[in-house]
């Protein structure tokens, strides 16, 4: 602030003009790319959804005092800050094999 309370102004520059919101729609159908990841958008939404309810239903589950657990081809990881993140584990079956 100056002396007489007024904020500071830059000489011989104007102020910034307010933005304008502009809404524009603009029709995709024509694009290809647009065409492809629209299709794999629609066909993994379900997958997607399946896999954050997992997720969530995987943290209800890990005790409160657990650092980690492991099981069914999954590790939970707890962090300091109490986040849990998963990690897939190489599953193997009786004879050793990946699966």
């Amino acid at each position: 602030m100056r002396r007489g309370g007024e904020p500071p102004r830059l000489f011989g520059v104007e102020p910034p003009k307010p933005r304008i919101e502009v809404v524009r729609i603009v029709d995709m159908n024509g694009s290809n790319s647009w065409a492809e990841f629209a299709s794999l958008f629609r066909s993994t939404r379900q997958a997607f959804q399946d896999h954050e309810r997992s997720k969530a239903e995987l943290k209800a589950l890990m005790p409160e005092d657990a650092k980690e657990a492991i099981g069914h081809g999954i590790r939970a990881k707890r962090s300091k800050s109490g986040a849990i993140s998963f990690d897939l584990l190489e599953v193997r079956d009786d004879s050793g094999a990946a699966l």
